[in-house]
């Protein structure tokens, strides 16, 4: 296969005399900072040198997909769209992929390859990392990879002869920050408590986030700045938020209220099944705040050891602190009953998450 490479690449240069820029050798970062990498990515192009290789991967959709068309752009030059070829999915097929790789640029200084959702640097990318090893010089991957195994063989040619940045999600404070500069770019205030405030009820999807700022952006236009009562008034209230709700309700003993923002989230189209399986992680979180609370554990720490934000560690703390530990733990084998009631048909799931509720509002 290699020698076969090389003598399609010299009959393709005969061809095309535009000339290929030379490989950059693999630049190694240390130890993994998620600022680190958009800071490198930012640089690569401003300084428009860039590795033939890069792997966006994380859970922080909103920048992975913000600096994949970013760094995209940037390779191509402005408005190339015929160097340009898409793969996304897991039917991708690598000799396709491979096969336009050999394929040099047109009247351009480079081709550029996205490949999106693969599942390649999961597993079965074999033959685009043997591929890699030697690839065409005046081609350029980019990967946008949620899901990736750092055993595989393509991960590590990547690792070794490229870059991989990782998206994760944001920690509270940068996102207050942001909300707040999105606001001010508009010439719009935002009041002290209010960032968190739509955090709290918008969670730290940054799409979201970004969608539930700029109504508010419009909303208050004219008097230039945010209050608390425009978030509750304006914002759309997310499901994880409800369920914190109805939570608070269950810990306080307060059946009638849990049950009516239950039934609320019924007449919202939210599948039981969904409902109960958010229940049962919300019962799960609160039973280790307690295991850590009990090992000493701060706020801080707790955070950190779940990977939710501040707020949401603080939310937890409080509603652990109602639950006795043995409750929590009997909660957690009744939802997983539950669950398998409804799998196996034993019990419909609206009426198996109504005897839970009922059960642990009381």
């Amino acid at each position: 296969m290699h020698r076969h490479l090389l003598q399609t690449r010299a009959r393709l240069r005969r061809i095309n005399p535009h000339p290929i820029p030379r490989l950059l050798l693999p630049w190694k970062h240390p130890e993994h900072d998620h600022n680190f990498d958009m800071k490198r990515i930012n640089d690569d192009i401003k300084k428009n040198s860039f590795a033939h290789i890069y792997l966006l991967t994380g859970d922080e959709d909103y920048l992975r997909l913000q600096y994949r068309d970013k760094l995209v752009k940037a390779l191509l030059g402005e408005g190339d769209k015929m160097n340009l070829s898409r793969y996304n999915g897991k039917k991708t097929p690598q000799d396709k992929v491979i096969e336009m790789a050999e394929t040099l640029p047109f009247f351009a200084e480079r081709r550029v390859i996205e490949l999106s959702d693969t599942g390649f640097v999961k597993s079965g990318g074999d033959d685009l990392a043997e591929y890699l090893k030697s690839q065409n010089e005046s081609t350029y991957f980019v990967f946008d990879e949620t899901e990736i195994d750092k055993r595989s063989r393509l991960y590590k040619v990547i690792a070794d002869k490229g870059y991989v940045a990782s998206f994760e999600k944001q920690d509270e404070s940068l996102l207050r920050r942001w909300i707040e500069q999105m606001a001010a770019k508009e010439g719009i205030s935002v009041e002290a408590g209010v960032a968190a405030l739509i955090l709290s009820r918008c969670g730290t999807d940054m799409f979201v986030i970004k969608n539930e700022i700029e109504k508010l952006i419009g909303y208050c236009m004219e008097k230039k700045s945010i209050t608390k009562e425009d978030v509750e008034r304006i914002c759309t209230r997310q499901l994880q938020d409800r369920i914190f709700d109805m939570m608070d309700q269950v810990a306080l003993g307060r059946k009638e209220r849990a049950m009516r923002l239950y039934y609320d989230l019924l007449s919202l189209k939210e599948p039981p099944v969904k409902i109960l399986a958010l229940l049962s992680n919300q019962f799960r979180n609160l039973y280790s705040v307690k295991l850590l609370k009990e090992r000493g554990i701060d706020q801080r720490g707790i955070a950190e050891t779940l990977k939710v934000p501040g707020f949401v560690a603080r939310k937890l703390s409080e509603q652990a602190s109602h639950f006795k530990i043995t409750t929590l733990r009997h909660a957690m084998d009744d939802a997983a009953g539950a669950e398998e009631d409804i799998k196996t048909g034993k019990m419909p799931d609206y009426f198996a998450l109504e005897l839970f509720m009922i059960k642990y509002s009381s």
